[in-house]
């Protein structure tokens, strides 16, 4: 067997980008570079893409694949064969199909945190259609880590930074949001939104793809991140900032109240000089504000530590409610039930 290479980026955009495009009656299929064996059993069809594959392989991974290939097709297409093998329609995408194949044929590649979403998408989305369900934990874990339902909130933590640990171009995080609606993986959507939800531009115009191609998510999550950007900043200072709001008294023993409370108004003032509607203004760790450079004493630093943390994690717990959607146990327990 030859080495497999995944389709690049350029080749195949997925399901997300794939619907909807007309295919000319006229065109002749062409068989798949990477997935054409001479002693495969059967031959699938997506698009104008032809794949000669192995149907006990298939079936093996896949009790839809086994069914489809015990039952058949439809009669009318029940005598079709390429090559002397017998043809099945598949109403996939052809770039989707070939990533469900290079996941098959080369498991090794498969769990890579750098690994386009384009693959990411198809392992989820054809793992949940076709029952393959270590594709789609796969697929899922990836997505989990990067969009998580469930943080560790410390002084070293940004809630809004685990976009920046994947490999994919900005507009990728409007294509997650898509993707987690499409597939019903809603715990996807609450940490996509807050990252999202900054960006005005992005949420109304989009983001411009490096191939030229524009990613818009719908109007729903539009106004989900719209509405839930203004209930955050809207919350945000008096829950994750209450440590340094006038009204709230300086911890007992706090060893020099003058300067301390001189320090908490430095702290309100310069949550004013900076940008009022950036999330991460108000959800990123208390020490991203140097908040030892304002002179609180020691006990005074660290009770806005423990108060500021308390805040972000009451903002995280709320989340998804700030977004229109149902709480974590509910959407985990959704997440759980979706699953093939």
């Amino acid at each position: 067997m030859e080495p497999i290479s995944p389709p690049s980026s350029q080749e195949a955009k997925g399901t997300e980008q794939t619907e909807g495009v007309g295919i000319s009656q006229s065109q002749e299929p062409t068989r798949s570079d990477n997935f054409w064996f001479e002693d495969g059993s059967v031959v699938l069809q997506a698009e104008l893409k032809l794949f000669r594959v192995h149907r006990t392989l298939l079936a093996r991974h896949s009790p839809i694949f086994q069914d489809m290939f015990l039952v058949g097709q439809n009669d009318d297409d029940s005598n079709e064969q390429v090559d002397g093998r017998p043809l099945v329609h598949l109403l996939d995408s052809a770039s989707d199909v070939e990533h469900l194949l290079y996941y098959v044929y080369d498991r090794s590649e498969s769990t890579n945190p750098f690994l386009s979403l384009p693959y990411i998408s198809a392992k989820l989305l054809l793992g949940k259609k076709y029952n393959i369900r270590p594709m789609y934990d796969d697929a899922l874990d990836i997505l989990e880590t990067n969009f998580p339902s469930n943080i560790t909130i410390s002084e070293h933590c940004p809630l809004i930074d685990y976009w920046d640990r994947l490999n994919f171009e900005r507009a990728g995080l409007l294509d997650v949001i898509n993707l987690a609606l499409k597939a019903n993986v809603l715990t996807l959507l609450p940490a996509a939104y807050l990252m999202t939800a900054g960006d005005l531009n992005a949420i109304l115009d989009g983001i411009e793809r490096e191939d030229g191609s524009r990613a818009t998510i719908p109007f729903a999550s539009q106004r989900a991140c719209i509405l839930g950007r203004d209930k955050i900043l809207r919350e945000a200072p008096t829950v994750v900032f209450s440590w340094c709001q006038q009204s709230t008294p300086l911890p007992q023993f706090c060893v020099s109240q003058a300067l301390c409370r001189a320090a908490r108004n430095a702290v309100v003032q310069e949550i004013w000089n900076r940008n009022c509607d950036d999330l991460e203004t108000y959800l990123n760790p208390v020490d991203s504000w140097q908040v030892g450079n304002y002179k609180l004493c020691n006990v005074c630093l660290h009770h806005a530590r423990n108060k500021h943390n308390e805040g972000r994690r009451k903002m995280w717990d709320a989340l998804p409610t700030y977004f229109g959607l149902p709480p974590w146990d509910e959407l985990l327990e959704q997440a759980r039930l979706n699953a093939p």
